[in-house]
């Protein structure tokens, strides 16, 4: 009989929270000049479905023409990307440990996060910059605080959905 746990599995698991470790490290002391690579591509996103125009603005990330929205480091949904890859690695990880996993599922996990992390956030800020323009504020909830509750459901459920998937 196998064992249940090799080698191999333990590297795999131990590059997979390294790498989750230093992509939050990152994370913590980049600007949104640092975080372009996924700022760029979900304003694009966030302009092909909103048809708002954004531009960048060096160190405070992507502002609307109109200058009421601002597209920040806080926007990045590297937090999200941290969960969704952490979430997908290692539960294949858990699920599959008695067998000898192929290390491609490690980057094929971080692409599938990424992409994931592209859609929820162009949802989620799409989502936010529709209720700015729109105004909805009422005595019990300010905007800030919709904005907070928005992404919250917005993130949970997309990963609920990816865990489905």
């Amino acid at each position: 009989m196998k064992p249940r746990v090799t080698w191999n599995w333990i590297a795999q698991l131990v590059t997979v929270l390294i790498g989750a470790y230093l992509l939050k490290r990152h994370y913590s002391t980049a600007s949104a000049d640092d975080l372009r690579w996924i700022l760029a591509p979900t304003t694009v996103l966030v302009e092909l479905i909103s048809g708002t125009s954004f531009e960048f603005e060096s160190h405070a990330g992507y502002l609307s023409s109109n200058r009421s929205f601002l597209i920040a480091k806080s926007c990045a949904g590297v937090n999200f990307l941290l969960t969704a890859f952490l979430m997908l690695a290692v539960s294949r990880l858990w699920r599959d440990r008695s067998q000898n996993m192929p290390w491609k599922f490690i980057p094929t996990a971080a692409l599938i996060a990424y992409l994931a992390t592209l859609i929820a956030n162009t949802v989620r800020i799409t989502v936010a910059v529709q209720t700015q323009q729109i105004q909805i504020e009422s005595g019990w909830l300010p905007l800030a605080q919709l904005h907070r509750l928005e992404g919250i459901f917005i993130y949970f459920g997309f990963l609920l959905l990816l865990f489905v998937i």
